[in-house]
């Protein structure tokens, strides 16, 4: 209560001023095949899924390495800075990165997550477990789920509204292997009981648009339902009034559609049989795992009563930025997902050939990043919001594969991973062509061919990676990691 309380008081404190930060973030970073294709909220149309465009004749700038506070912020930044906090208890509680406008904070209480800062707060009585089924799904109230989830990405994106005096990106805590063999949960919230080793309950999927987690998902599916199978049909305990409302079923949907009210009965345990401790520990047991799907799911651990962990598939951010504009502008998916209205008038005709007429950099504002996705509650564009997903895809909870070597993390997972040992084996799950999740096969000649004029032109190639800088700095850590992060067991938060 202390802790909530002094960071209740810090974020009163004086902030710049919103619009000098910028309040457009990445908001189209969504599951793109099964989440809201376009939207529009109080603040603003969702849809065109805008990032926070560089200002005009001023040149991407690359932020500089970290400077810790070593003697503490001013208490306007900072509240407390030489006090320990963090998941661990044990990192500095708050940290300057040079080129940053705001201070960088390590902790954030379990109550101030983004599902709590948005349409949480209205569920966080245990009673709404017994007076009500949760916030509602895509499928019971469209407009709702819209309105939500344009403050949640606002929040994701560190939209100072939610944060206030600082940056204040999720951390994954950091599980650990003591000499000994203990386990060290690494600021984990303590769970009802243990996996075995190597093992969790509850996998969540973090699915990044365009690396490829099309085809993840459809692994995933497909070892889930041999799972189900073999241990005689689907887990006798899940509700089939809850997952009836899933669209990703057997995977738990953490998509847009439905987090909100997946995120409510992990809070309250409701139904016990399904979302409590004692009944995941009994499905555990029996055979059966809960495995997600969805890009919102960063930080959903700390609030499940059973050993869990994350998965995703990372790719090149140019390759993944050029896929996706192809996907949105060149092939005008998503309902034209980003396309403004006079071009979506004229797609029938002008555009019915070429696609939308903005060019790779151009469009850029239109798509979303994956920093925000691991590093929620910070503004995707700092150091802060950079080193953050660097550690959390450092933690021993979390595994990603490269979609470059696909084939390789698919097969460390069947060798190290027990729960997944038959992933990717399955001879109908071969695939070649499509492994990039691309348009390209979808793409009239005319679209193709300023498709190949943009990718050999290296202005502009030059350009993206600019914007792209930050991005490409989180993939570049993750590619020298890669092969560390097989080296031990993975662990639960």
């Amino acid at each position: 209560a202390r802790e909530l309380a002094r960071w209740s008081d810090a974020r009163e404190l004086p902030v710049a001023d919103a619009a000098a930060l910028g309040k457009s973030h990445g908001h189209v970073i969504g599951d793109v095949h099964d989440e809201p294709k376009k939207t529009s909220t109080r603040k603003g149309k969702r849809a065109s899924g805008r990032g926070t465009p560089p200002r005009k004749g001023t040149p991407p700038r690359k932020l500089g390495r970290l400077e810790s506070a070593r003697g503490g912020l001013p208490t306007e930044s900072c509240a407390d800075p030489n006090r320990p906090g963090g998941p661990t208890g044990t990192e500095p509680l708050c940290r300057s990165f040079r080129g940053d406008p705001r201070a960088c904070q390590v902790y954030t209480a379990p109550g101030q997550t983004c599902w709590h800062k948005t349409v949480g707060n209205e569920y966080v009585d245990p009673h709404s477990a017994v007076e009500s089924t949760g916030p509602v799904s895509m499928r019971s109230d469209p407009g709702a789920t819209v309105e939500w989830t344009g403050r949640f990405y606002d929040c994701m994106s560190g939209d100072p509204e939610y944060t206030r005096v600082a940056e204040a990106p999720y951390r994954l805590p950091l599980p650990s292997l003591g000499a000994e063999g203990g386990f060290d949960r690494g600021g984990a919230p303590e769970k009802s009981f243990a996996a075995k080793r190597g093992s969790a309950y509850v996998y969540h999927f973090l699915h990044v648009p365009k690396a490829g987690g099309t085809y993840f998902k459809s692994l995933l599916h497909r070892s889930e339902t041999l799972r189900n199978e073999a241990l005689g049909g689907p887990d006798p305990r899940w509700d089939t009034a809850v997952t009836n409302d899933w669209t990703t079923y057997p995977l738990v949907d953490m998509t847009e559609q439905s987090y909100a009210n997946v995120m409510w009965r992990y809070v309250h345990r409701h139904p016990p049989d399904m979302f409590g401790g004692g009944g995941m520990r009994a499905s555990y047991d029996a055979g059966y795992r809960a495995v997600s799907k969805g890009a919102l799911s960063m930080g959903a651990c700390d609030h499940i009563d059973a050993p869990c962990a994350y998965l995703t598939v990372l790719r090149d951010p140019v390759e993944r930025y050029m896929s996706h504009y192809s996907y949105l502008c060149l092939e005008g998916s998503e309902h034209m997902t980003g396309w403004r209205e006079e071009w979506k008038q004229k797609r029938s005709g002008r555009y019915a050939e070429r696609g939308c007429p903005a060019d790779p950099v151009k469009f850029f504002d239109q798509v979303g990043g994956f920093v925000q996705l691991f590093a929620p509650g910070a503004n995707p564009n700092t150091r802060c919001a950079v080193e953050a997903a660097k550690r959390n895809l450092g933690s021993g909870c979390m595994r990603y594969l490269l979609l470059e070597r696909l084939d390789d993390g698919l097969a460390r997972m069947r060798s190290t991973l027990p729960d997944f040992h038959d992933i990717g084996a399955d001879p109908a799950s071969e695939f070649s062509e499509k492994r990039r999740n691309g348009s390209d096969d979808r793409l009239t000649p005319a679209a193709r061919k300023r498709l190949e004029k943009y990718l050999g032109d290296e202005r502009m190639m030059r350009t993206l990676r600019e914007l792209l800088a930050n991005e490409i700095d989180v993939y570049d850590w993750a590619v020298e990691n890669y092969e560390r992060q097989w080296d031990g067991d993975l662990l639960t938060c």
